[in-house]
């Protein structure tokens, strides 16, 4: 006989009340512990040791990889308060079709003395979900409920630590697109900052709306 999972299970677990009620300090928290670059440059070395048979990293760096998967799960529990939000549809920017709009750097990038534009160009999304990065956050919890994204991301924490085929580590029928997702979660979180947290929308908003952003 198969029982319900606790309704607690589904929900953050690793968030203090006033994240909970403010989950954008999340996100400003991540990117206050990781550039998007480093960010995306460490997952991405977590998911070639994860498929690869042999794991590529070594103790520092499985470390590091603990401390990333604790703040992805943050990340991941945050998205699901915002994506409960129902204005998110509202927050979009309407995009042209001048690249010159499309392309501003003001959209996507921060300045950063370490920091080049390129470097955090979204270049794991859709043009829908570069309008609008809260619609990243419906994707993935539509790929995995929280406690699924705690058990993923402890499985292929695992697979990428441990010599082994990642198929005897993680039980994932799309593994590929929900390894995708982690790397849209990044950038759409990024994005956020960038527009909402740091209060560029508005500017860019007034700035721009003859152009083709409102």
């Amino acid at each position: 006989m198969s029982y319900p999972k606790p309704l607690f299970q589904n929900l953050p677990q690793n968030l203090s009340r006033e994240e909970i009620c403010n989950p954008t300090t999340v996100i400003k928290e991540f990117f206050n512990y990781s550039s998007l670059p480093d960010a995306r440059h460490a997952l991405d070395k977590w998911v070639r040791s994860a498929f690869a048979k042999r794991s590529q990293l070594g103790k520092k760096e499985s470390l590091a990889l603990l401390d990333l998967k604790d703040h992805l799960i943050r990340l991941l529990e945050a998205a699901c308060l915002l994506n409960d939000d129902g204005g998110n549809g509202e927050k979009g920017l309407l995009l042209s079709s001048n690249d010159a709009i499309l392309m501003n750097t003001a959209l996507y990038y921060t300045h950063c003395k370490d920091l080049l534009a390129w470097d955090c160009f979204p270049r794991h999304l859709t043009l829908a979900e570069y309008a609008n990065p809260y619609i990243v956050f419906e994707i993935c919890l539509g790929q995995l409920e929280l406690d699924g994204w705690r058990r993923f991301l402890k499985d292929l924490f695992f697979a990428a630590t441990y010599d082994m085929q990642i198929s005897e580590a993680v039980n994932d029928a799309d593994l590929y697109h929900t390894c995708q997702c982690l790397f849209k979660l990044l950038v759409a979180c990024h994005l956020i900052k960038v527009r909402d947290i740091d209060g560029g929308t508005p500017a860019m908003a007034m700035g721009w709306a003859a152009g083709g952003i409102a």
